[in-house]
């Protein structure tokens, strides 16, 4: 059962997620870490989510149930259910990945045992429909013991696919930053501002289990859907915009971000090199090749 204080807090955004929501709920009942909570944030889906989610919360009063009037997309309603938080240390949830039982206490020891880490995660499994095993995804992003400037250069040149984006963090940190902005990468926007704060620390086993609900779809299709989903209010032409425009929205954030930060004149300069550097490079040259170079350039271990 739920103390009055949870230490941790599960925000989980959902959108028609009846077909795997039970099974993700299913892997936060079998955590061994008990003090917690689960706030669910509904986006008015029609099919069985509301059903399903109201049943796990007339069960066990560490789940709580969040109908939002409006669907609010990834945007508002991540920052949202960071806002409905209560424990000191935080993580956000979507409708169809599993954790593994000790997901939580290994995530909330490595954060106990390093007063440097801000967020703290796991190794990625992807998974198919089924929940076969697709394969460990990458995602080295341990920064401990590196400076503020080298954690942003490590981030910008290696980060690839921002799992780490649903570890577990310091809620106290995450509320002084800008949280998800309504841009194309919140999640990569939003990490680099993490990494500007404090260092991200790694547990070298795939608990988490990333659920792949999707077959490949071209690029124009894709960023489309992802600009939807994340803010579904938002007008047709922000939905439109070309994957080149919204990248370089994004780089221009992200030269903002350092800009505003405490690095040092010397320290933000070679960083804003390293920005636009990287989202130059990444239009034009395969991600592999472009990592390869910019390492070959730059001298980055």
């Amino acid at each position: 059962m739920q103390s009055d204080k949870p230490l941790v807090s599960i925000g989980l955004n959902t959108y028609y997620g009846e077909r795997f929501i039970g099974q993700t709920l299913d892997s936060f009942l079998a955590q061994d870490y008990p003090s917690f909570e689960i706030i669910i944030l509904d986006n008015q889906s029609q099919d069985k989510t509301e059903e399903i989610c109201r049943g796990y919360a007339a069960r066990d009063n560490r789940f709580r149930y969040e109908r939002s009037p409006d669907n609010l997309g990834t945007v508002k309603g991540y920052n949202r259910l960071s806002e409905m938080a209560r424990g000191p240390y935080f993580m956000w949830a979507d409708d169809h990945d599993l954790r593994d039982s000790t997901y939580i206490s290994k995530c909330q020891s490595l954060l106990e045992e390093s007063e440097e880490a801000v967020l703290a995660y796991t190794q990625t499994m992807l998974i198919d429909e089924d929940g076969r095993s697709l394969g460990r995804m990458p995602g080295d992003m341990d920064t401990r013991g590196m400076s503020p400037a080298k954690r942003h250069r490590h981030l910008i040149w290696n980060l690839r696919i921002c799992n780490m984006i649903y570890g577990l963090m310091r809620r106290d940190v995450l509320n002084q930053t800008a949280k998800f902005k309504n841009i194309w990468g919140p999640d990569h926007l939003l990490l680099a501002e993490l990494a500007l704060v404090g260092a991200f620390a790694l547990v070298p086993e795939p608990l988490f289990h990333r659920r792949q609900i999707r077959e490949e779809e071209p690029v124009k299709t894709r960023v489309r859907r992802v600009m939807v989903a994340l803010d579904p209010g938002g007008s047709r032409q922000r939905h439109e915009r070309s994957y080149f425009l919204l990248l370089a929205e994004l780089c221009g954030a992200h030269l903002k971000l350092v800009g505003r930060s405490s690095l040092g004149p010397c320290q933000k300069i070679g960083s804003w090199f390293l920005v636009l550097l990287s989202f130059g490079m990444r239009l034009f040259m395969p991600w592999p090749r472009l990592v390869a170079c910019g390492k070959k350039i730059l001298r980055i271990k």
